[in-house]
């Protein structure tokens, strides 16, 4: 990669300051609609209440994604940036919770993670762990590029990681989906994490992952004696 080392320092920095900013909103949030504490079932939103959350989570994705634009001087090493940058503002973000207002209680506390396109629960321990791949998804990419020099990854790899992201996301949303007014329904509570479908997207991630070492190991330049 020919990315100035510092960038990365930046994105980092910006990613944590963005988790701590939204921690603090959420806070601010809570107090609102949840004073005795957050929980299911949902409270209901006012209408312009809810279009203006909205908005919000829209603009925090735009951000994340222009730091990543602005960053990378290639697809390759945007796709990096912006799985960092995602990746550690969501850590970071539940970390700040937990470390303002203890919560959440354990990584088996379900939450309300987004609203865009539709609404995202699951237990804490699903977007942590689906943060820690984007993390590790940014640092193998990094790797790849200062092994190979650049170029495109085999169509293979983004297949499988498309397919991953499908699953993945599927699994916050199949719940909320069978409960066509979740998020106006005051007796909505989660039921149960379609842990097979989550873990069959982490997996496809995985292949990809194989697939992508093996590409950078058969393109890679011999070594000298």
């Amino acid at each position: 990669m020919k990315t100035r080392p510092y960038i990365w320092i930046w994105v980092i920095v910006f990613a944590v300051a963005m988790g701590y900013l939204e921690a603090v909103v959420v806070i601010y949030l809570r107090k609102i609609f949840y004073p005795d504490g957050f929980g299911f079932p949902l409270v209901p939103i006012p209408g312009n209440f809810l279009a203006i959350e909205m908005g919000r989570e829209g603009a925090t994705l735009l951000m994340l994604l222009a730091v990543a634009l602005l960053s990378g001087a290639n697809r390759i090493e945007r796709l990096a940036f912006f799985l960092l940058a995602f990746g550690l503002w969501d850590l970071v973000y539940y970390c700040f919770l937990k470390l303002l207002i203890g919560w959440p209680v354990g990584l088996r506390t379900w939450d309300l993670l987004f609203l865009l396109p539709v609404l995202w629960v699951g237990p804490v321990w699903a977007p942590c762990l689906l943060s820690l791949t984007m993390i590790l998804l940014s640092a193998l990419i990094w790797r790849t590029e200062a092994r190979s020099g650049g170029g495109s990854f085999p169509p293979g790899v983004l297949r499988a990681w498309m397919v991953g992201a499908v699953l993945v996301m599927a699994a916050f949303w199949i719940d909320p989906l069978q409960h066509s007014t979740a998020l106006h329904a005051a007796a909505y509570v989660p039921s149960r994490f379609p842990w097979p479908i989550f873990a069959a997207g982490e997996a496809a991630i995985l292949v990809g992952v194989f697939r992508l070492r093996r590409h950078t190991a058969l393109c890679s330049p011999a070594e000298e004696p």
